[in-house]
């Protein structure tokens, strides 16, 4: 019976990264900075514990704001007593405390609760391009590689695969091209027209034993396959050129939720299909099924 993992407060790692305000505008800063303040990028997210980063923002004098929200976008304090309201433009803001701007933003976007307070604590913002957290060695961070899915790097081997599928399709449809001027033989065209539908099927099936899908290993399913990829490793010779230790290191680095998996083998099993020696992994993996009863 699978468990669901849940973290524990002790077991909490914290990172630093560091990102450049230069250019960037305010709101969709803010959202993607809050999401690493709360943890939300790690496949250990819990909505009820502090899991998430430290994030150090730089150049916040260079933020910008889209449409007339300079002037319009308005920040209320009010001293508590009669007439004590002070109004305070976006504009006005930016150009006597421009690191408070950013830290607004965010602050509305984490939870209004003591767990929301603890989490602002982890935000350093500063307005011009150095922080004095150099000792903490932050990772720089683009705001490119935040979202909803959490911190990626951008790859393009899918991108590959996809471009080989129409290039089949034109070369067969060639054929049917040429027979079409043929009126009076109408059965041969009728057979020709037919035949390239059977290719792609089988250039399909092939796909589907391909060199690219991970899970054909024994024990990674499809989450810890994003994993790797998100790791560099996406195809098999990629995976048989690297140790079980460097591969355990990514489960580890990914949370404890994975340390339980054994990636041991699978630098051998990588390089059977890499060669595309299919019975002689399915064999490995019966092997390593019967070792685990």
């Amino acid at each position: 019976m699978e468990k669901t993992y849940v973290v524990k407060a002790g077991d909490i790692s914290r990172d630093w990264y560091v990102v450049d305000a230069a250019g960037q505008t305010l709101g969709r800063l803010a959202t993607r900075v809050a999401s690493v303040l709360r943890g939300k990028h790690k496949a250990t997210f819990s909505p009820h514990l502090d899991n998430g980063d430290h994030v150090i923002v730089i150049n916040a004098e260079k933020i910008v704001a889209t449409g007339n929200k300079m002037d319009a976008k308005k920040y209320y304090r009010h001293s508590g007593y009669p007439g004590g309201l002070t109004t305070t433009t976006l504009r006005e803001m930016m150009e006597k405390h421009p690191d408070r701007a950013i830290q607004y933003a965010v602050k509305g976007m984490l939870p209004k609760n003591r767990l929301g307070r603890q989490m602002i604590k982890k935000l350093k913002v500063y307005a011009g391009g150095e922080h004095p957290h150099s000792a903490q060695q932050p990772v720089e961070l683009s705001m490119a590689n935040i979202g909803f899915a959490g911190l990626r790097a951008p790859e393009a081997p899918a991108v590959t695969v996809t471009t080989s599928v129409p290039a089949a399709k034109f070369e067969t449809a060639a054929p049917a091209v040429e027979a079409a001027p043929v009126v009076e033989d109408a059965a041969p065209a009728a057979v020709e027209a037919e035949a390239p539908v059977a290719k792609p099927k089988a250039k399909k099936k092939a796909k589907a034993d391909g060199a690219d899908d991970l899970t054909k290993i024994e024990g990674i399913g499809p989450k810890i396959a994003e994993l790797m990829r998100m790791a560099g490793v996406t195809t098999f010779a990629e995976m048989a050129a690297k140790s079980g230790d460097e591969l355990n290191e990514v489960l580890r680095e990914a949370g404890s939720r994975y340390n339980r998996h054994d990636a041991s083998t699978w630098p051998q099993q990588a390089e059977l299909a890499a060669k595309g020696d299919w019975d002689a992994l399915k064999a490995l993996q019966d092997e390593l099924d019967g070792g685990r009863e």
